[in-house]
């Protein structure tokens, strides 16, 4: 019985322990966070560290370090996720005989309609304003603030590629972020990819999610 008082004792002693050091370290970053101190440098060093990852292995097993091999073994990755498999177009011909129209005239005719100037501009005005831009560099808050300096131009771009059919090569540059979902990421698998795409293909693109759902 007083064995078992004395380590609910030191449990608890622990725990108010751990706490202490807790906070007192959530105080040191407040107070000295992100001024040029010798905390400051060891913090940015200690999160680079962690950031930082020199190799992955590939889907046989390898172990790949430098820039070649973790293009190979990326680019591999997602080859092999987005490549379809070989279908006949006689296949595809005889899916397609199958299948009953489910539309409406009504939903036919909304999804044949061209797209607007106002369609646009509420795409562009619905976006979150300081969001992680794309390549250009250019956040929706630069089109939301200089609209009507740069509406047109924009507006143009997208309807060229929603009602025309115009290559999205000019706006589709996008920059894939790789976030590790453990500690140790040494696998393709165990990242999520984040794609940082400009405003106006993010415009296209909502308007045919809408046009989906």
């Amino acid at each position: 019985m007083v064995i078992r008082e004395i380590e609910r004792k030191l449990d608890s002693l622990l725990e108010e322990e751990e706490v202490y050091w807790r906070q007192w370290s959530r105080v040191q970053w407040l107070k000295e966070g992100s001024r040029n101190t010798k905390f400051f440098h060891w913090k940015a060093s200690t999160r680079r560290a962690q950031n930082v990852f020199k190799g992955l292995y590939d889907e046989r097993g390898v172990w790949c370090e430098g820039r070649k091999g973790l293009e190979e073994v990326i680019s591999g990755y997602f080859n092999k996720l987005f490549k379809a498999d070989e279908v006949s177009f006689s296949d595809v011909a005889t899916l397609i005989d199958c299948l009953q129209p489910l539309l409406s005239q009504r939903s036919s005719d909304f999804l044949y309609a061209p797209f607007t100037v106002e369609e646009v501009r509420k795409a562009v005005f619905d976006m979150a304003p300081t969001k992680a831009s794309g390549p250009d560099g250019l956040p929706a808050l630069f089109y939301q603030k200089f609209w009507d300096t740069f509406g047109l131009s924009a507006t143009e771009v997208c309807l060229r590629c929603l009602n025309y059919g115009d290559s999205l090569k000019r706006v589709n540059n996008t920059l894939i972020c790789f976030i590790p979902k453990k500690e140790t990421a040494d696998r393709m698998t165990v990242f999520r990819s984040i794609s940082l795409c400009n405003v106006l293909y993010k415009a296209v693109a909502k308007h045919w999610l809408t046009c989906y759902d």
